[in-house]
């Protein structure tokens, strides 16, 4: 079995522009762990929930500060530096903390391979491109676990070679 037979072949993307702050609501909303960063087609790198944490011009929770500006409005009370600070979270924009080295797999990468990826790179998602980088889908660890969850326990004793 390969990667395009169980990839997500309708991905959400964002554009190197996009701003921080939209790509953590988009991630909070849709529950994702992670999300291409896209231009013409191309995977240019990925933004993963860590990403948010601890790279680019934001060294915290995303997320929370999110809903600590929502609630509070703090930039009612918020002066000088401080101020410059939090704008430029705020206009900070996809480009400037996405993982230009990010791991892609091929469409027709073996699932064997692909798990093989997961456990060693710890990479979460994937995006699976062609050799001019152009992004043909996704894939998650969910997907490996919704492909686990459709087997039949007689399958699986027979792949495991326990039943013939």
């Amino acid at each position: 079995m390969q990667v395009s037979d169980i990839m997500t072949k309708e991905v959400i993307s964002v554009s190197p522009s996009a701003k921080i702050i939209g790509v953590a609501d988009l991630l909070h909303q849709k529950g994702f762990n992670g999300v291409p960063v896209v231009e013409s087609g191309k995977v240019l790198g990925m933004i993963t929930e860590a990403d948010l944490v601890s790279r680019g011009p934001t060294s915290f929770h995303i997320p929370s500060l999110i809903k600590f500006f929502h609630e509070f409005k703090p930039e009612k009370y918020v002066q000088g530096k401080l101020k410059e600070d939090f704008r430029s979270i705020f206009e900070a924009d996809a480009a400037s903390i996405m993982n230009s080295e990010y791991i892609a797999v091929s469409p027709y990468a073996e699932i064997t391979e692909l798990i093989k990826i997961f456990q060693e790179k710890h990479a979460n998602p994937i995006p699976v491109i062609d050799k001019e980088k152009n992004l043909l889908g996704i894939i998650s660890l969910s997907d490996i676990v919704k492909l686990i969850s459709h087997f039949r326990e007689s399958e699986l004793n027979f792949i495991s070679g326990t039943e013939l």
